[in-house]
């Protein structure tokens, strides 16, 4: 037997409006006449018909609504559905949850739409996260980037960042508008094994990611608000420091050897 099922938000399956139509009738049946939750409900909102990153105005509008529709369809459905207005960056609506949502769980893994575990490292967290010692509050885990389905092996792996931490123990600088960090209050260790960043997103929509990615570095850095790893770097004499910096990932740190996937990254 299941112990739960997951339900796609596209056509033929939980279409959003096919649900608030009456079909949201029937599956409340199914669910109440089988004792089967449902323990994930994906909107179809990274392709076609809906998309935020590219079309009009209009278009993504639409895409917006329809997001709306399947948060009020995952509610029918059982979910717990918060809404809470954008505070101007992700640090600030991050730690809003911290302290709003009801999380029972002593451990909390921050992770991307877009990012998943390695079964190496489900396989390391299991055994090792029960019996980590008190004085530990988070733990670091190694990102590996995929771009266009290639493995990024070279210049940038193994970014080492904090995603699992003690709940209550670890939250991000509300003012940091870019490149968020955990500040974690006790100890930390290190695993050994990848959580992967995959993205699908055309290499269009993924130029447009980066490029507002850098206007907010750059808003940062003009207001003197960046990261301490970051010292060393504007430091350097401006022009200069960019061009140093790839070199160093893509000739010294090996990035050539991926190919475009390299070049890119």
């Amino acid at each position: 037997g299941y112990d739960y099922i997951e339900l796609w938000g596209g056509r033929p399956h939980a279409y959003a409006p096919d649900l608030k139509a009456g079909d949201i009738t029937e599956v409340r049946r199914l669910i109440d006449r089988y004792e089967m939750p449902v323990i994930g409900y994906t909107p179809e909102h990274n392709a076609y018909p809906y998309n935020y990153m590219i079309g009009s105005e209009s278009q993504r509008e639409d895409a917006v609504r329809y997001l709306r529709l399947c948060l009020d369809m995952a509610k029918e459905m059982g979910a717990t559905v918060v809404y809470h207005e954008w505070p101007g960056n992700q640090a600030r609506q991050f730690n809003w949850s911290l302290d709003n949502l009801p999380v029972d769980a002593g451990w909390i893994l921050r992770l991307d739409a877009d990012e998943w575990l390695t079964q190496e490292l489900i396989d390391e967290i299991k055994p090792n996260l029960p019996r980590m010692n008190e004085d530990v509050d988070g733990v670091v885990l190694k990102r590996r980037l995929y771009f266009k389905g290639k493995w990024v092996k070279h210049g940038v792996y193994p970014t080492r960042i904090v995603r699992l931490f003690r709940k209550g123990k670890a939250r991000y600088d509300d003012h940091a508008a870019m490149d968020e960090h955990l500040i974690v209050e006790g100890n930390t260790n290190e695993f050994e094994y990848d959580f992967a960043d995959e993205s699908w997103i055309t290499l269009e929509e993924w130029k447009m990611k980066h490029r507002n990615y850098a206007e907010r570095e750059a808003r940062m850095a003009l207001s003197g608000a960046v990261n301490a790893n970051k010292k060393v770097y504007y430091g350097l004499p401006r022009y200069f420091r960019a061009f140093a910096f790839f070199c160093v990932r893509y000739f010294l740190k090996g990035g050539f050897l991926d190919g475009w996937a390299g070049l890119y990254w």
